[in-house]
């Protein structure tokens, strides 16, 4: 089930929980180009569905849209009240959202005491009667976002088809359980598994750092498309070094002075729509990532982050980076030809 214009994508920025606003989703929308090219769609934060009547106060930044009229948007919402869930749904029908998605990934503890996000899981009744409901609302696309389990993996084939058995049109794995957080490897062997035995497109999620590492994970699992995003807080231009490795060009590396460039960019929108406090700590989360496309000693970062506003900031961090640069050449630039270590065959595949 579509609307016109809308397809199962292939491209997607991840849905994280404070970072994917609409400032972010946007900066990352604008690529080298100044194109929308290699990203298609771009989720939100997920919007959590209570045990209250939502309303569209709720969803006031879910439904703002990338500038990029070619780039879908996607609104994760979490929750497992069965009426408020197809409320929630009724809602971003009318206003003509590309896919609406349910999150049954998250992971975090307060997630678990209410048994929403991966929690739900363990309860697959209740699953089935919010997807169901939210299904017969829906005309457009809905799809939604699971881990491969809460403390085992064992069950992810039987609920993958249960999903698809639901209605969705498209599901994302992420082959972690809930209990690995974001340690260890994704197994995308679980991904691949996921993606031969369901008929619906499966988007492949977890780990891909580098252009390269999403390539094989695409040649790995099989999957239709591919979903990053805590890398795409370490480089911003993720999706269209990948964008060139699909059209046989050779990868662009990145200079410090490409990404600094871009990261000023974001700031300044935040001081802006937001305050500079808020910058503050924005620079400081997507900094920590930024450290990690060089060699950083708990030094290092710590003299960074330290600072207290977001010029100082900016500066210690462009002055580390710089000096890795001469030292090593472009970010990540040693990163293209190395192979990426698959998990042990007992870590997490278990069926």
């Amino acid at each position: 089930m579509e609307l016109p214009n809308v397809h199962v994508p292939k491209a997607m920025l991840a849905p994280m929980e404070g970072v994917t606003n609409p400032v972010y989703r946007q900066w990352v929308s604008e690529s080298l180009d100044c194109a929308p090219v290699g990203l298609d769609t771009v989720c939100t934060e997920f919007v959590r569905i209570t045990k209250h009547t939502p309303n569209e106060k709720v969803f006031r930044e879910a439904i703002q849209r990338p500038k990029h009229q070619d780039i879908q948007l996607s609104v994760q919402v979490m929750g497992k009240h069965i009426e408020h869930m197809r409320d929630a749904a009724e809602l971003l029908v009318q206003k003509d959202i590309d896919i609406i998605d349910i999150n049954l990934g998250c992971p975090t503890p307060r997630a678990a005491r209410g048994g929403v996000g991966a929690q739900m899981l363990e309860d697959m009744d209740t699953l089935k009667k919010v997807l169901t409901e939210m299904r017969s609302v829906i005309p457009g696309m809905l799809s939604a976002k699971m881990r491969a389990g809460v403390t085992e993996s064992a069950l992810v084939l039987e609920r993958a088809q249960i999903l698809e058995d639901c209605g969705i049109d498209f599901l994302v794995i992420h082959p972690r359980r809930t209990i690995d957080a974001y340690t260890g490897c994704a197994d995308w062997r679980i991904t691949a598994e996921v993606a031969k035995v369901l008929s619906i497109p499966v988007i492949a999620n977890g780990d891909g750092w580098y252009p390269t590492d999403v390539l094989r994970l695409l040649d790995i699992t099989g999957c239709h498309g591919y979903m990053c995003g805590r890398s795409s807080m370490r480089n911003p231009f993720l999706f269209d070094l990948f964008d060139d490795l699909l059209k046989g060009k050779s990868p662009r590396f990145v200079t410090v002075d490409m990404l600094l460039t871009r990261l000023h960019v974001l700031i300044l929108r935040y001081i802006e729509s937001v305050s500079e406090r808020y910058a503050l700590g924005r620079l400081k989360e997507i900094g920590r990532w930024v450290m990690t496309t060089v060699p950083t000693s708990k030094e290092q970062k710590r003299s960074v982050l330290q600072e207290q506003t977001t010029d100082l900031v900016f500066q210690r961090l462009a002055e580390h980076l710089t000096i890795q640069e001469k030292q090593l050449g472009p970010i990540d630039a040693q990163a293209a030809s190395t192979h990426r270590l698959m998990p042990t065959p007992t870590m997490f595949f278990e069926f």
